[in-house]
């Protein structure tokens, strides 16, 4: 008689993330139950991520509540760090699926039926996950339980641009550009998703260690590519919401987030923040300034939700330093 193949780590890990799914345990127990599955059986956060969101598209569902969930817990109990949550989200976004729908010659000629399943708004959509968890990200760093150190802060900064640069890039993979057709604003949860991600990268810079990171010389590459990305989200965030585009402007002329040009160093320096003043202000002053929003970020339930929290945050504040203790 055949002895049954041991399993490997990770197909032990496949088996518990399914049956979770499946019989849908909550999120205290499911987090529980991880903590004993990473103490009997390590693996590596990236493997632990790409099976859990992996299990969406082996299910052929595009939309599951408890995914978000999963990968919230996951970060809240320190199994997974923030930053590679955000990373991981990505690899799985149906944003890097392909070509969409509007500029290319071959998918025109293919009909509506490949139309649809290049579409970053077609069946295998994974957009709601994406901006559940860039919102649960969100509510995190308001909350001030992140970034408690100028390296996470890096690392969240970090993996914020390369989403930021990713949806860009999917927008003009799919703008027809005769028609202005299709692109972003022809996506609402697309809009929804570019509008958390604005929101989130305006968050991480009004925490301390977000500060820290923007107002000294912590990581000169890390500025140049959020240079970059500010520099590709500003001109769409016209059409999604401009006291969002005014705050991110802010930033970028405030700490000098300018791309850097080859061969212009001293240009680059000229738009560099003064850090000799920096240094002399009170830093739960300038939290406190950039955590207040010109108004509300946008119309929608996300950007109301995260300007209620900010404002909350800058009361207590207020409390604080003048009168309150």
């Amino acid at each position: 008689m055949l002895q049954e193949k041991a399993q490997t780590p990770p197909e032990q890990w496949q088996t518990f993330l399914h049956q979770c799914l499946s019989t849908r345990i909550d999120i205290d127990e499911f987090t529980t139950l991880s903590k004993l599955m990473l103490a009997r059986i390590p693996l590596k956060e990236n493997i632990l991520l790409d099976l859990l969101l992996q299990s969406r598209a082996d299910a052929r569902i595009a939309w599951d509540p408890l995914l978000p969930l999963y990968v919230d817990g996951l970060c809240r109990v320190g199994l997974v760090k923030v930053s590679s949550a955000l990373r991981g989200l990505l690899r799985h976004s149906s944003i890097l699926d392909g070509s969409s729908n509007s500029n290319s010659n071959s998918n025109q000629k293919g009909g509506e039926g490949d139309v649809s399943a290049k579409s970053v708004g077609g069946d295998r959509s994974t957009l709601m996950t994406d901006i559940k968890v860039v919102q649960d990200v969100m509510m995190f760093i308001s909350t001030a339980s992140i970034p408690k150190t100028s390296s996470e802060a890096a690392d969240i900064y970090n993996a914020t641009i390369e989403w930021i640069l990713a949806l860009v890039a999917w927008h003009q993979r799919s703008l027809d550009v005769s028609t202005q057709n299709g692109g972003l604003m022809g996506e609402p949860d697309a809009v929804s998703l570019f509008e958390s991600l604005g929101i989130l990268l305006a968050a991480l810079s009004g925490t301390g260690k977000g500060l820290e990171v923007l107002s000294s010389d912590f990581d000169r590459r890390l500025k140049n590519k959020l240079g970059q990305a500010l520099a590709a989200y500003l001109p769409l965030c016209v059409d999604v919401s401009l006291p969002l585009r005014h705050r991110l402007e802010e930033l970028q002329k405030g700490f000098g987030l300018f791309p850097d040009q080859p061969g212009n160093n001293a240009n680059a320096n000229a738009k560099a923040l003064d850090h000799s003043g920096i240094e002399g202000m009170n830093v739960r002053a300038l939290q406190f300034e950039a955590g207040v929003m010109d108004g509300p970020v946008v119309n929608t339930r996300a950007g109301l939700y995260v300007y209620i929290n900010s404002m909350v945050g800058a009361s207590v504040f207020c409390f604080w330093v003048w009168g309150g203790g």
